[in-house]
């Protein structure tokens, strides 16, 4: 017999949890993330789903889309099946060690030769023929021959099974309830037939090392057994996720819900008409109102800012206008002055130096004159209050 693992003591510990199917399960996840219903093992969570009739192909990610929903793959769960339920009960590969002795087959030492072609002849049958034996337990994967020995022929070999490993000691009830009552492989005898010797059959337990049934387990997705663990649950061994009431090292979502994805344990924060949740576990709450009242006093300072922005830049533009305006005013009355000056030097130089000349030369024509001719002028009064003249006509 081959050494096995020593069995876990996990079976020795107690807790609550009931069985379940094995089926295929449909299942959506609802708008509003809740905290799934688990029972026991492996269980599955239950929704209330509403189903519409829709032509959009939905990108089912572990199931496939039947026209109005995913319909999920063996625990998996939500809308797209996109998330792993918290307890699953394994199965796990299992083994049996078995001796039947065959009788109405002659022993050769070439059938203990594994390369020969007695052996691979005799290999070819005994497999075939034990199925027909064996596939009357519906967790048996196929049988391999560990050694032959002469009696006539004692065939030791292993079974192995697909089992949840509180159940192997009724798997191994079964087999050895089957082999007693079996004296030949088919009840029509042919050449193939084998028929084993009365009360030379035994059955032997082989170790599980459960420690490991979360690794191998073939329900769960190869990608997240890292983040499945084995745990005792009422005599049922379950493997749990740190979502699970059960783990010892359980995420607390606080204001959420967990939920394995193939990225692993992940917190799904929930909205309130109050709050917002935001953080790794959905520890922190923003107020709603806080954040609506927050966003519409900025707006009105940004407002207020921007208004005094704009007077401000409008009154110095026209200040610099202004002044602009003034210099502009004042360079030309400056400019003209001097003009005027210079302009009055040269007359004057001029004058004075062709004074003698001028004098000499002008000689007014008084022949176009008429001196008859009135000429009136309006008589002039003085303003009191403005000491200014003023014509009145």
């Amino acid at each position: 017999m081959n050494s096995r693992t020593p069995t876990s003591n996990l079976l020795e510990q107690t807790t609550l949890i009931a069985d379940t199917s094995q089926t295929q399960i449909t299942t959506e996840l609802p708008s509003t993330i809740s905290s799934p219903t688990t029972v026991v093992t492996p269980t599955t969570k239950t929704f209330l789903t509403t189903t519409k009739q829709s032509s959009v192909t939905r990108p089912c990610v572990n199931g496939h889309d039947d026209g109005t929903k995913c319909v999920c793959k063996r625990n998996f769960y939500g809308t797209l099946c996109e998330f792993i339920l918290d307890e699953i009960r394994p199965t796990v590969e299992a083994s049996l060690d078995v001796v039947v002795t065959v009788k109405n087959v002659n022993f050769s030492k070439e059938l203990q030769d594994f390369e020969s072609k007695e052996y691979k002849l005799f290999e070819e049958r005994f497999k075939e023929q034990m199925y027909l034996v064996y596939s009357k337990m519906p967790h048996y994967q196929g049988v391999k021959i560990l050694n032959i020995t002469q009696g006539s022929v004692v065939v030791d070999h292993m079974v192995f099974v697909q089992v949840p490993p509180e159940e192997y000691d009724n798997v191994v009830s079964d087999m050895t309830t089957i082999l007693v009552d079996t004296d030949c492989t088919s009840s029509s005898m042919n050449n193939e037939t084998l028929c084993f010797g009365v009360n030379q059959t035994k059955v032997e337990k082989v170790d599980l090392n459960l420690a490991d049934a979360c690794l191998n387990a073939e329900d769960i997705p190869l990608e997240v057994r890292k983040f499945y663990f084995p745990k005792n649950v009422s005599g049922v061994i379950t493997c749990v996720s740190d979502c699970s009431t059960y783990s010892d090292n359980r995420r607390d979502c606080h204001k959420g819900q967990c939920s394995v994805t193939l990225e692993g344990p992940h917190c799904y924060c929930e909205t309130s008409n109050q709050f917002w949740y935001s953080g790794a576990n959905c520890q922190n709450a923003i107020s709603k109102p806080g954040v609506y009242a927050g966003v519409t006093v900025s707006v009105a300072v940004l407002f207020i800012i921007i208004v005094a922005l704009s007077v401000v830049s409008y009154r110095r533009r026209k200040k610099s206008n202004n002044d602009n305006l003034i210099g502009k005013e004042k360079q030309w009355y400056e400019d003209g002055w001097e003009e005027d000056n210079h302009a009055y030097g040269q007359l004057h130089s001029s004058s004075s130096s062709n004074e003698g000349s001028l004098g000499s030369n002008f000689q007014p024509h008084l022949e176009r004159v008429n001196p008859n001719v009135t000429m009136r002028f309006p008589r002039p009064f003085v303003m009191p209050d403005a000491l200014k003249w003023e014509s009145r006509s």
